[in-house]
């Protein structure tokens, strides 16, 4: 999706809280300072590009008596390219991974 100001969005739902958030967002860019505010985070990639994730809409998912905490979160790009986006979305769905295999 392309916001009115030309960035570039992404959302996705996912069983996230924000001290997850907060806690794995720097292994996204391990090389590079990452702000963290309440429910959200933003960095820079590659040379002129930055990036930021928010926490849009919280829940909770319950299955029988498993209550997993749910969020909807929206990732925008500003400055990068199609690769560069490929490229930190696969490093994003690499560090956010969930075990299980």
């Amino acid at each position: 999706m392309v916001t009115d100001d030309g960035a570039v969005a992404v959302s996705f739902d996912m069983q996230l809280t924000d001290a997850d958030l907060h806690r794995l967002a720097p292994a996204l860019t391990p090389d590079r300072e990452v702000a963290a505010s309440e429910g959200a985070v933003r960095g820079s990639w590659g040379t002129a590009g930055s990036w930021s994730i928010r926490i849009v809409a919280r829940g909770v998912l319950a299955i029988a008596l498993l209550r997993l905490p749910t969020a909807q979160i929206e990732i925008r790009f500003d400055g990068l390219d199609a690769d560069e986006r490929r490229a930190f979305l696969a490093r994003f769905h690499l560090v956010f991974r969930r075990g299980g295999g």
